[in-house]
């Protein structure tokens, strides 16, 4: 029996790993991938609108539906085979609310090449269960389809309807009793709106054109629509586009009909004759043209009556950035008797795009509201916004994101919208090609991601814990963590019980690092029982000697506590063993497999364990012969591993990008710098810069190293204060990795303290990476989410996992905070 369950399962992998572009239609995909698109037109301040993509457009309604039958929500989005590709799948996927579950989403149509989310899919439910997917064509080259489920409320498989047409910016209604209303757009060198209507979905009327105005002195016409319905009362919002150019879209129009399109009227029921060719038609409600404004429509609902609200944004323009702005959003409400528009707040882009809810008198928007990491791009940080007196006045209610490492946007709103599946979106850096990931979240502002990889069919979206990241005034309400007293006792704490928890051989490099935090400690502290423990090393169980390899940096690590004691005991034992070590390292041809280690070395970390030794030893026996050497042997390495223009070490040689198709790249495509690696390069530069001479002929290279890690370092720290195993992907690993940002703490509070680092910003880095580092520490005085031993970013650890180089890093990180 299991043979035969492995045989299956491997029938299953090959199918699907032998799949062909083209070939994706009704293929299960093992995670959430949300596309990643660039509409190209660059400025400035970045590109018109650009990120992840994967619930675009707004025009594109409904793309989520909560099914009461079912207690599911379906939704369909732009995905994407893989992170570094731009191919879109028209995809549906599904949330079961009774479990908390997403299972694996399906392919509904394969685009066959297109990379642009305008042809992303629509959805619509009928009455007895099916799924209709209406995958949108850009244009009248680039058709649209219409799909429908084999079986009710089952995403597993979809057939085509036959329907392939003109159909750009898909928003099919299904009004009960009448059939599918489609609105939607004709590209014919303008855009002009129209509609069709169906009784099964498979036969279809004639075209009906809503709106072409084309004013005197112009020659085209051009519009974008936003539709809502309520019960059997569907209405259309939309813009003007002056001779039809999209980029001065303004105003705002209004049509309903309640007889399912056979006629048409004005909010308060007068009829209008279609389509609307006349710039100064009676269904024109919001004038910005005068003002010289831009308008875009982002969605409509309706309150307890049934009136209309529509949620839009202005601008003085199209292009991004801060010339343009501000960028105000508002609501317009039908009354009953008149339209009213009341101001909501502002954003940094045109392209910020979110939802309206109504619930009784509780109005509220979501949207990408508040600046994202990459601040004029599309999108931002995602808040809610409430008004409970109709509109005219609005206040914050929830913060759903912060500190994030990508802009969210499109904010989309599902028919029947239900908890926690509320509202849904993706995320991306509109600057460059990067990871997307998908979220939902509920009406209380918890956020969900959607898993971007899978494994089971089903799997439960990861809660995104937003409220442990750190923002100034978490600085005040930590106050008591940089008290002398406490970081005093800390330090104790967590040396006692690392001291009790020994785990590796004493002349082993993990106790090089974490001898270098106790020395730190008993400077710090004075605490006798610290003392002891050093002088016991040597004294009782390393007889004062390094380790057996004298050609390698890391058995020369313990070395550094060595001579930190010597300093004061004087005993010429003490330094013997590393004197004779050294001696074979400077004359002796050093032994290489000729791989990664072609330079003695040849891994980053290696730059914390030797160069202060050997500086070290030339400073207590004044022989500037190992200050030399140690220069020679670390530019070695500089000149190998250092990326000059990220300014961060590659682990080793296996991380330098080459131009080769082996060279290795994180999920999002950076470039792989391991936090640890990088931490120690830094710890390593702290300990180097504090014997050095402040005339030594190479100091100056040493700290304007120093420096331009510095800046980078702080670039990359990550909302909880702490730095991740990867430092370009921190999305792809889990909670801060304590050793290496116990270094980076260490380096950059030295840095403050000892003037090299003037600007505050490095030292609120510091104070923000104390905090997070406290809250890796348990009752017991164990320090938490380390990496286990290993050469490159992993993901295998967890607040369980210590090891003793974190806790030395911790203890060096304490020993210069309690001094800033």
């Amino acid at each position: 029996m299991k043979k035969i369950i492995l045989f299956l399962f491997l029938l299953s992998f090959y199918s699907l790993s032998a799949q062909k572009k083209g070939e994706y239609s009704n293929y299960k995909i093992d995670g959430y991938r949300p596309i990643w698109f660039d509409l190209g037109q660059k400025s400035e301040y970045g590109s018109k609108y650009s990120g992840g993509l994967g619930t675009y457009t707004v025009k594109h309604n409904p793309m989520a539906i909560y099914s009461p039958e079912t207690n599911k929500t379906y939704f369909v989005f732009g995905g994407t085979i893989d992170k570094n590709e731009r191919y879109l799948l028209c995809m549906i996927g599904c949330y079961d609310h009774a479990t908390g579950k997403v299972c694996k989403p399906t392919v509904v149509y394969d685009k066959q090449g297109v990379d642009d989310p305008h042809d992303n899919p629509a959805l619509l439910i009928d009455k007895k269960g099916y799924l209709w997917v209406y995958v949108a064509g850009r244009g009248n080259h680039r058709p649209g389809f219409i799909y429908k489920s084999e079986k009710p409320y089952d995403i597993s498989k979809f057939e085509s309807t036959g329907f392939k047409d003109i159909m750009a910016y898909p928003q099919p209604r299904l009004v009960e009793g009448e059939g599918h209303f489609l609105f939607f757009t004709r590209y014919d060198g303008v855009r002009r709106l129209f509609y069709r209507t169906s009784p099964d979905g498979l036969h279809w009327s004639d075209y009906r054109q809503i709106a072409s105005i084309i004013p005197e002195g112009e020659t085209k016409s051009g519009h974008y629509q936003i539709t809502g319905q309520y019960g059997n009362k569907l209405v259309t919002t939309f813009n003007r586009h002056k001779n039809g150019d999209c980029d001065t879209r303004t105003n705002m129009y209004y049509l309903q009909t309640t007889d399912f399109g056979k006629t048409w009227t004005l909010a308060d029921g007068t009829p209008v004759k279609l389509p609307i060719v006349d710039k100064d038609s009676p269904c024109w409600v919001i004038d910005v043209e005068s003002k010289g404004q831009n308008l875009y429509i982002k969605d409509v609902n309706f309150d307890e009556k049934g009136n209309a609200i529509v949620l839009y944004l202005t601008s003085y323009g199209y292009l991004p950035g801060p010339l343009h702005g501000p960028r105000e959003w508002f609501v317009a409400h039908w009354t009953g008797k008149e339209w009213v528009q009341h101001p909501i707040t502002t954003s940094t882009h045109n392209y910020d795009s979110g939802s309206l809810y109504v619930e009784g008198n509780l109005w509220r928007v979501i949207a990408p509201t508040a600046p994202g990491p990459q601040r004029w791009g599309t999108g931002g940080e995602v808040e809610s916004w409430i008004s409970t007196n109709a509109g005219k006045t609005w206040k914050k209610e929830h913060v759903y994101t912060k500190d994030s490492p990508r802009n969210h946007s499109y904010m989309r709103r599902p028919v029947n919208a239900t908890d926690p599946f509320y509202t849904y979106w993706a995320d991306g850096n509109p600057d460059c090609l990067s990871i997307s990931n998908f979220y939902f979240a509920n009406s209380k502002g918890i956020v969900y991601r959607l898993p971007y990889n899978m494994k089971a069919e089903w799997e439960t979206p990861e809660v995104v814990d937003y409220t442990s990241n750190l923002l100034p005034e978490n600085v005040q309400n930590n106050a008591h963590l940089f008290e002398k007293n406490y970081i005093k006792k800390i330090m104790i704490k967590v040396a006692n019980w690392q001291l009790a928890h020994p785990r590796h051989k004493q002349t082993d490099w993990t106790n090089g690092a974490f001898y270098a935090g106790i020395y730190a400690a008993w400077e710090t502290t004075g605490a006798k029982k610290l003392y002891d423990a050093m002088t016991a090393v040597g004294n009782d169980s390393t007889r004062w000697q390094p380790g057996k390899r004298w050609f390698h940096a890391d058995d020369i690590a313990i070395s550094q506590m060595y001579i930190d004691l010597y300093r004061r005991e004087k005993r010429p034992e003490m330094l013997k063993g590393t004197i004779d070590a050294l001696a074979r390292f400077k004359k002796e041809p050093y032994p290489t497999s000729g791989k990664n280690d072609i330079i003695k070395w040849w891994w980053c970390d290696a730059l914390f364990m030797a160069p202060p030794t050997l500086v070290k030893l030339g400073m207590v026996t004044n022989d500037n012969s190992y200050l030399e050497y140690s220069d020679k042997c670390f530019k070695e390495c500089y000149d190998l591993l250092y990326n000059k223009k990220e300014h961060l070490f590659a682990r080793d040689l296996g991380y330098v990008i080459k131009g080769e198709k082996e060279d290795r790249r994180e999920a999002n495509g950076k470039l792989i710098f391991w936090g640890r690696g990088n931490g120690w390069v830094m710890g390593g530069l702290v300990r180097i810069l504090k014997e050095l001479p402040a005339d030594y002929p190479q100091r100056s290279f040493y700290e304007q190293l120093f420096k331009e890690m510095a800046a980078r370092i702080v670039s990359l720290q990550q909302p909880d204060g702490l730095w991740r195993a990867s430092l370009l992907d921190p999305a792809s690993y889990p909670g801060g990795e304590v050793s290496g940002s116990g270094f980076l703490c260490y380096a950059l509070a030295w840095g403050f303290n000892s003037g090299l680092l003037k600007d505050e910003l490095y030292l609120n880095a510091a104070k923000k990476a104390w905090i997070g580092l406290n809250r890796c520490v348990n009752a017991e005085g164990r320090i938490g989410w380390v990496q286990p031993i290993g050469a490159d970013p992993r993901k295998n650890f967890s607040a369980d996992s210590w090891e003793v180089y974190g806790t030395g890093a911790f203890l060096l990180a304490a020993s210069e905070v309690i001094r800033m």
